[in-house]
């Protein structure tokens, strides 16, 4: 059975899904295998204590004396897709649930999410914008009246359960693991390297 599109399970929080998203797509590219992304939502299990908390207290506090390590091998990472982050820049963890349903709203508007997705990582990881902040997510929007249309529903409840409905559902393939890709019956966690997802594409196409 052919597969109609690969779920892709993120965290804002994790720039390693922003950079697995790109070898994914890096992969597609070289196997002309082309499947469209459905972006799914995968918060942490501690996001609410994460919330407010000062980056570099959260940073020791994640990683310890391997935080410096940490954001150095995704620095380099980062720039085989000309990607310069500058985590000097963020000053506060950040309630990305405005950003998540965000991107829920323009996907029930038949609209595409990856350019907004993009944008979202870069704001944050390269730009140091809170994603807390509707102002922060607006400018990310084209038009004006697209604009006005998202600060209302920002302001709303509306979505808020159905974010909550669907990360458990996305929980329940993933574990909590991001990023992660789902192509049928096959789940691989990591931003792992696009010749080991370029396999699996190629293997998946020929089913």
């Amino acid at each position: 059975m052919k597969n109609h599109f690969i779920a892709f399970a993120f965290d804002f929080l994790n720039p390693w899904c922003w950079l697995g998203e790109k070898r994914l797509r890096q992969a597609m590219a070289k196997t002309g295998v082309t499947l469209p992304l459905d972006y799914q939502a995968c918060r942490s299990a501690h996001l609410k204590a994460q919330i407010g908390v000062d980056y570099r207290t959260y940073r020791e506090n994640r990683f310890g004396s391997q935080a410096k390590t940490y954001e150095e091998a995704l620095s380099l990472a980062a720039t085989e897709f000309g990607i310069s982050l500058d985590f000097g820049l963020i000053t506060t963890m950040p309630d990305t649930e405005p950003a998540l349903r965000l991107m829920r709203w323009q996907k029930d508007r038949g609209k595409c999410t990856q350019t907004l997705f993009e944008g979202i990582y870069q704001a944050h990881f390269c730009e140091g914008k809170d994603l807390s902040d509707p102002a922060s997510l607006l400018a990310l929007l084209e038009q004006d009246a697209e604009r006005q249309m998202a600060l209302n529903f920002l302001r709303s409840d509306d979505g808020v359960k159905d974010l909550v409905k669907a990360e458990r559902e996305t929980i329940a393939w993933c574990g909590r693991l991001t990023p992660a890709i789902q192509l049928g019956e096959t789940v691989i966690s990591g931003a792992q390297p696009s010749e080991i997802l370029a396999t699996l594409l190629n293997s998946r196409s020929r089913n």
